[in-house]
């Protein structure tokens, strides 16, 4: 990946929100969560590792069946409920796509699939960098996804440019927030 840009958070959210924020099924999610608005909730999802607070940085994704597999599933517990609860947020995009809970019969391997065939034209990610270097994606499971199975498969997928991802990085110890934000969830406390 190359450094492209110094970003903003709310540059990140509004491209967000234009890609998702106005999907009828993402607003009912986060009506279901008992948020107000898709704004609301994810906006207060992300402010777990203090999102509007942190630097952000646009990569383009040079090699994206290469690097994309490798990025880490984040803190989503749908996501997560794919592994042992032992290794929640331990595991790859690539190790998703290999496990045997992945390949079910499921709305969310459903849409995966289908990305397949109608990838998004442009696509961004939104990710934190640990420590260690490695990446823990924090927004666009299905894509990544659809990314990684198409790398197992030996298949290309169809994109009309590179895909970037909006990132920032955690200091050693920053780590926890990750873990803390899957315990936590997405649903409004009462």
């Amino acid at each position: 990946m190359l450094r492209d840009e110094e970003t903003s958070w709310g540059d990140i959210f509004a491209i967000w929100k234009e890609r998702e924020g106005t999907m009828e099924g993402w607003k009912k999610v986060a009506k279901q969560k008992g948020w107000e608005s898709w704004e609301e909730w994810r906006d207060a999802h992300m402010q777990n590792i203090g999102a509007k607070e942190r630097k952000w940085f646009r990569y383009e994704i040079l090699d994206p069946l290469k690097s994309v597999p490798q990025f880490k599933v984040g803190p989503t517990p749908s996501w997560q409920a794919h592994f042992p609860e032992s290794e929640r947020n331990q595991h790859t995009f690539e190790d998703l796509v290999n496990g045997d809970s992945f390949h079910g019969d499921d709305k969310k391997n459903d849409k995966t699939r289908s990305m397949l065939v109608t990838f998004p034209k442009s696509t961004e990610f939104i990710g934190v960098v640990l420590a260690d270097k490695t990446v823990v994606l924090m927004e666009g499971h299905h894509r990544a996804a659809a990314i990684a199975l198409a790398a197992q498969k030996g298949e290309k997928v169809k994109m009309s440019g590179l895909p970037t991802i909006a990132i920032a990085f955690f200091d050693a110890g920053e780590e926890t927030l990750i873990d803390a934000m899957l315990r936590r969830g997405s649903a409004k406390l009462k």
